[in-house]
């Protein structure tokens, strides 16, 4: 049995939601004439989730959230994900900064 052979099971998964929060966000600034539209890089958010086998002390579901910026094929840590939160304007807000202070999106003013 598998499960008594590895001690942390991890997935991956998209996490649609914050990905399309991201890119409304981003396209909301380019109609604001804040964001170069001809410079929108492709990413997806991502969740891994960290599960520990059935024998291991309870420490609650771990998801840790990654940008990936898929032509630069590079994973961005975000942070810990909270399943309580459902407003993750703060958050995906964040985000957004990082690619405009990284140069992944071009400020226009």
């Amino acid at each position: 049995d598998i499960e008594y052979d590895a001690d942390v099971a991890m997935v991956i998964i998209k996490d649609f939601k914050d990905t399309n929060t991201l890119y409304e966000k981003i396209m909301n600034s380019t109609r604001e004439g804040r964001v170069d539209p001809n410079r929108i890089p492709h990413f997806d958010i991502l969740n891994l989730y960290i599960d520990k086998n059935r024998d291991a002390p309870f420490g609650g579901n771990i998801i840790i959230q990654y940008l990936f910026l898929i032509e630069d094929n590079n994973l961005v840590e975000i942070g810990y994900k909270d399943i309580a939160q459902d407003r993750t304007y703060a958050k995906i807000s964040r985000v957004f900064d990082w690619m405009l202070e990284n140069g992944y999106l071009v400020n226009m003013r």
